[in-house]
């Protein structure tokens, strides 16, 4: 008898079990399983803790982007006010939040470049160009630098890039009629600097150029003519 009753004691636990399980597998979203029902305490935790994660690598974004926009702000400020090492320091603190960016080596090679230090610009571009190779603005600082100290090979290599680039720049044109002079190349001085004069016909230095460079060919008419030119072009602002 005693028997009887703990068999039917357990054959209604289990019945009630098996109805409970049923019941919470009803609940449960088609094609979970039922260990990972959201009534479950740990995966109720777990959701809250990825939620947490989630909100605060947003925090971080954002909290990244507003220090980035600062740093510019501040290098573009003191850059301004002639405070070129702040400046310098804006930009370091921005090389540590922002990805990798060729702009801020260039930015620091511009401020090395004002206070005089041509070997930290020298570097500075060259590392702008390490990250990315088609930067004509770096590759013409570059030049420049290497032109004031007398490095006209590289120089010339790099206004090639410049020209490859960007076919129609001013800048490029005309410094490489100036190493053509150096070499004492007067045909392709002329060409380069005819070149840099119809991209910009109102560039005064050039039209002087353009004349010297005649001059030094014997082409006294021609010389003349662009001497001429630049005056007229000083007259109205050129």
């Amino acid at each position: 008898m005693e028997e009887t009753r703990k068999t039917g004691t357990l054959l209604m636990a289990s019945s009630q079990n098996g109805a409970d399980a049923a019941a919470a597998e009803a609940e449960a979203p088609k094609g979970m399983p039922l260990r990972f029902h959201v009534r479950s305490p740990l995966m109720a935790a777990v959701r809250v803790a990825g939620g947490i994660v989630g909100l605060y690598k947003r925090c971080t974004e954002l909290h990244t982007d507003d220090a980035i926009a600062l740093c510019w702000k501040d290098a573009a400020r003191d850059e301004k006010r002639g405070k070129y090492g702040a400046a310098l320091g804006a930009l370091r603190r921005l090389a540590r939040f922002a990805p990798p960016d060729p702009t801020v080596p260039y930015r620091m090679g511009i401020l090395h470049e004002k206070m005089g230090d041509d070997d930290e610009a020298y570097r500075c571009h060259q590392r702008a160009l390490e990250l990315d190779g088609d930067q004509p603005d770096a590759h013409l600082r570059l030049a420049i630098l290497c032109m004031r100290n007398q490095a006209d090979d590289e120089a010339f290599a790099h206004l090639k890039k410049v020209t490859a680039l960007q076919p129609n720049h001013f800048a490029a044109h005309y410094r490489m009629g100036i190493l053509h002079e150096r070499k004492g190349q007067c045909d392709e001085a002329i060409g380069a600097f005819k070149r840099a004069r119809e991209i910009n016909p109102t560039s005064a230095k050039v039209c002087q150029s353009l004349g010297f460079a005649y001059e030094t060919k014997g082409m006294q008419a021609e010389a003349l003519a662009c001497f001429k030119e630049a005056l007229a072009v000083e007259e109205i602002g050129g």
